[in-house]
């Protein structure tokens, strides 16, 4: 990349986007065309082994919402009997190797930026997520 000059003469700088949905959000408040890298989450250093997994399946949130704890008991209330999946909350500081470890993860994307899905992603753990109407209903920032 090449950076540019800010005008206060200080040293070079580029600004890169995570998403290409953001570099185009800047591109239309700016006029400035800039380049969107998708994080490759080289740093989760945790792959998913089928084998070794638990059989619970690990719902993804922000832990201090009551929303994502309430969809967790709904999860687990409506579950058959015979179904061997147990469905429970991500911890808080979780590191990546034990997400990776749970049979898959369910995800109800409050952004649609998240880095938290190619973190999953990278890990190769298998992943539940709305579909494309479902995730307009779950992934807002403001609701008046």
């Amino acid at each position: 990349l090449k950076g540019v000059a800010p005008a206060d003469g200080g040293p070079p700088c580029a600004l890169v986007h995570e998403e290409p949905q953001l570099a185009e959000a800047a591109y239309w408040q700016t006029g400035w065309r800039n380049p969107s890298v998708r994080p490759l989450s080289l740093y989760v250093n945790a792959m998913h082994d089928p084998e070794l997994a638990t059989q619970d399946v690990m719902v993804v949130n922000r832990a201090r919402l009551l929303r994502d704890t309430h969809f967790t008991a709904a999860l687990n209330s409506m579950r058959h009997h015979a179904y061997p999946h147990a469905f429970v909350d991500q911890k808080k500081n979780m590191p990546y190797a034990d997400m990776a470890s749970y049979r898959a993860a369910v995800m109800l994307p409050w952004d649609l930026n998240l880095v938290m899905f190619h973190d999953l992603y990278a890990m190769n753990l298998p992943m539940f997520l709305p579909d494309w109407e479902g995730l307009h209903r779950v992934a807002v920032t403001d609701r008046k």
